[in-house]
């Protein structure tokens, strides 16, 4: 039985919670309030300040952070990531976060957190985190093919979906054409084009302001080949 390649694991979600090693993520995940929240919900306001940090348990969440020039950066957050770190710092919301699915997520007092983070190593964890989070970013723009980056951007929330491809169930992110443009970097015009190709048709659809993951196997398979 062949496997599609795996693809490399600098695009996975989850960086913060591998810097920190199972046993700090299991400790702060099982001694701090659970919460879920449904789509659309917005967690951080870019600018507020606030008290508390959030870790990824399960579902999407969507970061918008607007930058120098009237520029806005975008991304997408999964399971094993962290949220808010600013505040960790004293410093207010660096960008905007809002569930794009059903979302469990660990809420912590970024006080309690910082103590934690006094650990020898662990301190550390954040600033590899940030400097991760960049590296992604720099090599998803290496991409020039519109679905190309978004096989490759999207490809971390249909790993952690489902167990097996037969398993797997349609995907559906609050996410409009211009925020796809927008978190992958093209014109939207060139959006709109791939839309038509046969790579979409067969493994997306985009309606009513909402991006939907119909099929994987192709996804899985262009990023384990372009991210190897």
């Amino acid at each position: 039985m062949n496997r599609t390649p795996q693809p490399s694991r600098s695009f996975e979600f989850g960086p913060w919670r591998a810097l920190v090693g199972e046993s700090t993520w299991h400790a702060v995940t099982t001694g701090f309030e659970r919460i879920t929240r449904t789509p659309r919900h917005r967690l951080l306001n870019q600018g507020e300040p606030g008290p508390y940090v959030f870790l990824v348990l399960r579902g999407l969440v969507w970061i918008e952070q607007c930058v120098r020039h009237g520029g806005t950066s975008c991304h997408l957050r999964g399971p094993g990531d962290l949220l808010g770190e600013a505040s960790l710092f004293g410093e207010p919301r660096t960008a905007t976060a809002v569930t794009l699915t059903d979302c469990q997520l660990v809420r912590v007092p970024a006080a309690e957190l910082r103590e934690l983070l006094r650990r020898p190593g662990l301190e550390d964890s954040v600033a590899a985190l940030l400097h991760h989070r960049q590296r992604v970013d720099h090599l998803l723009r290496q991409f020039k093919d519109p679905l190309k980056r978004l096989a490759v951007g999207v490809h971390p929330a249909v790993r952690v979906a489902d167990g097996t491809p037969r398993d797997f169930r349609a995907i559906k992110l609050a996410l409009s054409n211009e925020k796809v443009s927008r978190w992958l970097g093209v014109r939207r015009a060139a959006l709109v084009r791939a839309r038509d190709r046969p790579e979409f048709v067969q493994n997306f659809a985009s309606h009513r302001g909402a991006l939907e993951v119909l099929r994987r196997d192709w996804i899985l398979r262009t990023a384990s080949l372009e991210c190897r």
